[in-house]
């Protein structure tokens, strides 16, 4: 159901088209939220406006309400009636969570009100459309697991754009002490979607200053691990086989005086890729003719494209300190 239709279905139960927007937001980025996302929604100071949403929330039992220290109050829209309210009975965003899952929600929450110019994709249903649909990535790529992806982090892209041009921006949002096996995890499973895609942006999201290095370090060495630069530069067999012909030619010829372990070592990799055989017959026939047999008796392969991914950092400034550690 698109966001107008969920709006309208609140307005009809007694919210204003502004308050609806914003519950559904709430909503898709977690379920939680405080006074000062809806005042920074509106772009208000601290007044009637806040008081008057909390009110309708309490009396349509659409949310339950936790005091924190100094008073701070935490809204959870976990109750069935409100996610019956705007058409999604079943949403995932229903079920209880620990204060550190409650930290991360609204640390989403805090990243889409900063970027309210992008598509924010949140659903399961609709990350999926888009990805296969309208980028042509196959299903077996995606990070999902019967149709559910396993990461319930959003993704955004520009709204103005149109594919391929558009970006993917995925958020990863880290809000405790930097957890390695978490981070390299979440990586891992983004893998081949990402190379499926070509290009992409990771934003690394946290509350935690020493956090961000840690995260782009680990980022840095996972990208050599599975992308090196020798990949990212890949040539096509064509490209490597005279190379290598022109290199031993050079060898047999004496025009080589001093060949060096690196010499060897690509004539070895393109005598592997073809077969020793093959590679002495093409070899006899290049030296007899032109660059032209190579291309002409070895079938191209697809130019692998190792994809061009960046991390960025999005330090959220707020505190949540009164949800524990």
């Amino acid at each position: 159901m698109i966001d107008s239709d969920r709006t309208i279905l609140l307005r009809r139960r007694g919210y204003t088209e502004r308050e609806a927007e914003f519950l559904c937001l709430a909503a898709d980025a977690g379920g939680y939220f405080l006074r000062r996302h809806f005042r920074r929604f509106l772009g208000q100071k601290p007044g009637r406006s806040e008081v008057v949403l909390a009110r309708k929330l309490s009396e349509k039992g659409h949310a339950k309400v936790a005091v924190g220290a100094r008073g701070i109050e935490l809204y959870d829209l976990s109750p069935r009636r409100f996610y019956r309210a705007i058409g999604s009975p079943e949403s995932r965003n229903r079920r209880r969570r620990p204060p550190s899952a409650i930290r991360t929600r609204l640390l989403t929450l805090d990243y889409v009100l900063d970027h309210r110019d992008a598509r924010f994709l949140f659903a399961d249903a609709e990350k999926k459309e888009y990805l296969t649909e309208q980028r042509g990535i196959p299903p077996k790529a995606l990070p999902a697991n019967g149709g559910l992806f396993i990461d319930r982090f959003p993704l955004h892209i520009p709204r103005r754009l149109v594919p391929p041009r558009r970006l993917v921006s995925f958020c990863y949002v880290d809000p405790q002490l930097f957890s390695t096996r978490r981070l390299r995890s979440f990586l891992e499973r983004q893998r081949r979607l990402w190379e499926e895609l070509g290009e992409f942006r990771l934003v690394y999201i946290t509350d935690r200053r020493w956090n961000p290095r840690q995260a782009e370090r680990l980022f840095r060495a996972f990208r050599k691990r599975h992308w090196p630069i020798e990949k990212a530069r890949q040539t096509t067999i064509q490209e490597r086989l005279l190379q290598a012909f022109r290199t031993d030619h050079g060898i047999r010829a004496g025009r080589i005086s001093y060949p060096r372990r690196s010499d060897f070592a690509l004539i070895e990799r393109a005598k592997a890729e073809l077969s020793p055989a093959r590679y002495d017959s093409l070899f006899a026939t290049w030296a007899l003719t032109s660059d032209q047999a190579v291309y002409d008796l070895v079938e191209p392969q697809p130019r692998r494209l190792w994809p061009k991914g960046e991390l960025i950092s999005q330090l959220i400034a707020e505190s949540y300190s009164f949800l524990g550690h």
